[in-house]
């Protein structure tokens, strides 16, 4: 009992110590487990009060509001798992986590963001034109690019570069305003030995405001729009306007610290939006492009005769354009001969309307003078209008001539454009049936190549290949390898065919089947044709040697010995 009660234990597994006071004496209850004979046990519970080790009583209310704590700690610890496995079985049929067992989401770290470019610096935006990714390119190119297309008046300390590869531009960023003017210049850059077409233009400060205006005429020119655009809010001026595209929106600039709710165009009120630049939705894949579409057609292209055939096309098509090109220059000519005769006409009728004129007032003159001014009559006018009218009715018949001609000439040039598009198209026909033609020759030709040499190998095995009768003495067998092989005049080589060969040994009766298949030939795959050989076996390679050399055959031998 003592040795037990010198070991340390815990507050609930120290003894409880009873003093009685009268008696003067102590006595210790402790937990005893007593075993009976059969292995049963027994628990003695602590029913009264003790001290502590710092000599203090200890209490039953003490002892009962420790209990009690915990208890409702357990309790509560209960309920939580109790509302963890809900909201668990809620979520997801897996079973719920203990909290040690709860996986900490780790933070992504996003990329940071570079550093501003200089604020008070003017910004040039270049904007390249279709079928350019910028991302794909080294800044040092760009760079070395701008210095080149500016005519190497700055040096690469005089900017700054970036590239925005979401919105695929270039920003250039430079204090100084004799470069931003070169730079504003840009229309293309010559990148790795390929010239590119840019849009270059100045990008607004950092401090103005962007609002978007619906319901303004399409095509309406940014000065109509500076010219009819007014905004009531105090401290906010309009610095620029411009349409997007052909749409019948307006974004406009503002300079001031709040955007205006309306505007007013020609007088009429409308409401101002605030712009949102366009923002990327997703982020670009780092994948493999996609694969190169392989066209099922490629035979054909890299045939020789396709590539002829698309040459002259090629050639025709330059011709036909060298053609257009000179009947536009004819019928400029010849609309300048039209021209040069209707002003000298205009100049001759002109000049005969004047001369009739003077005629006129000269025969008035004589009329009024002569002494007969009653009888007096005067031809000249007429016959002056006569010739004017004559003359006129000349050059219109000329004038309509030169028309007639010329409607004349445009219907020659369209017939001779659609004869030569005639002329084209049976070319391409006829370049394609020859083709045709050919192919199915030669498609023809290895058929019955194929079909002769399949006819004559059947012959030459025919060929009293099974008449060898020997008795096999040794059991040695060997492979038969056929070199070469003459067929219908046509020599077949190793490389025509292939051969393998098999044995079988019955008791004394040994039958070597010999199958021969020829490769794969342009028209396709050939049957396979078996040398079948059933005969006693003695010293096969060299009888089946002879056999096969009297009909034609030169052989390989490879001598091997079964087991």
């Amino acid at each position: 009992m003592d040795a037990l009660q010198e070991t340390p234990r815990s507050p609930q597994e120290q003894p409880l110590i009873h003093t009685d006071e009268e008696s003067a004496t102590e006595t210790t209850q402790m937990d005893v487990q007593t075993w009976s004979p059969q292995g049963s046990s027994e628990e003695v519970d602590n029913v009264s009060a003790g001290e502590r080790h710092d000599g203090a009583a200890w209490t039953e209310d003490g002892w009962h509001t420790v209990l009690t704590r915990r208890q409702k700690k357990n309790q509560k610890k209960n309920q939580k798992n109790a509302l963890e496995a809900v909201e668990c079985n809620a979520s997801s049929s897996s079973p719920p986590k203990q909290g040690s067992q709860v996986k900490r989401r780790r933070r992504t770290r996003s990329r940071r963001p570079l550093p501003p470019l200089p604020k008070d610096d003017i910004k040039i935006i270049l904007r390249p034109h279709k079928g350019l990714a910028v991302k794909d390119i080294l800044g040092y190119e760009l760079s070395t690019a701008v210095i080149d297309a500016c005519h190497r008046h700055f040096d690469g300390g005089s900017f700054m570069l970036r590239v925005h590869p979401g919105s695929n531009i270039i920003i250039v960023s430079t204090p100084h305003e004799h470069v931003a003017k070169e730079l504003r210049e840009i229309t293309h850059l010559n990148i790795r030995g390929r010239v590119h077409s840019f849009n270059s233009y100045v990008a607004d400060p950092e401090d103005v405001l962007r609002g978007i205006v619906h319901g303004i005429p399409s095509g309406t020119s940014q000065a109509e729009l500076m010219a009819n655009l007014r905004v009531r809010t105090q401290g906010v001026k309009i610095e620029r306007a411009r349409m997007l595209g052909s749409t019948k929106t307006a974004i406009i600039t503002f300079t001031g610290s709040t955007l205006p709710r309306c505007v007013y165009f020609m007088g009429a009120e409308a409401i101002c939006y605030p712009h949102k630049p366009t923002r990327q939705a997703c982020k670009p894949a780092n994948t493999v492009s996609w694969a190169r579409i392989v066209s099922p057609s490629a035979p054909l292209i890299e045939n020789p005769e396709y590539q002829k055939m698309v040459a002259e096309n090629k050639q025709l098509a330059l011709e036909n354009e060298k053609l257009r090109c000179q009947i536009k220059e004819e019928r400029r000519e010849f609309h300048k001969i039209i021209s040069s005769l209707e002003t000298k006409l205009e100049a001759r009728l002109n000049a005969l309307e004047a001369n009739n004129n003077a005629t006129h007032a000269i025969s008035r003159a004589t009329v009024a003078h002569s002494l007969e001014g009653g009888t007096a009559k005067v031809d000249i006018p007429q016959r002056f209008s006569e010739e004017a009218h004559v003359s006129q009715l000349q050059m219109g018949e000329q004038l309509q001539s030169l028309r007639n001609l010329m409607r004349e000439l445009q219907s020659q040039q369209q017939r001779a454009a659609s004869e030569l598009r005639e002329q084209m198209m049976q070319q391409m026909h006829q370049m394609f049936s020859e083709y045709r033609k050919e192919f199915a020759a030669e498609t023809e030709q290895q058929r019955r190549y194929v079909n002769d040499s399949v006819v004559g190998i059947q012959r030459a095995i025919n060929k009293r290949l099974t008449d060898v009768v020997v008795y096999d003495q040794t059991k040695s067998f060997g492979p038969l390898k056929i070199q070469k092989l003459e067929v219908c005049g046509k020599h077949f080589h190793t490389s025509d065919f292939v051969t393998t060969s098999t044995y079988q040994d019955e008791k004394t009766r040994g039958v070597l089947e010999v199958p021969l298949q020829l490769r794969r030939l342009k028209s396709g795959a050939i049957p396979s044709l078996f040398l079948n050989c059933t005969s006693y076996l003695s010293r096969p390679t060299t009888v089946v040697r002879e056999a096969l050399k009297r009909s034609g055959f030169v052989l390989r031998e490879n001598r091997y010995r079964r087991q």
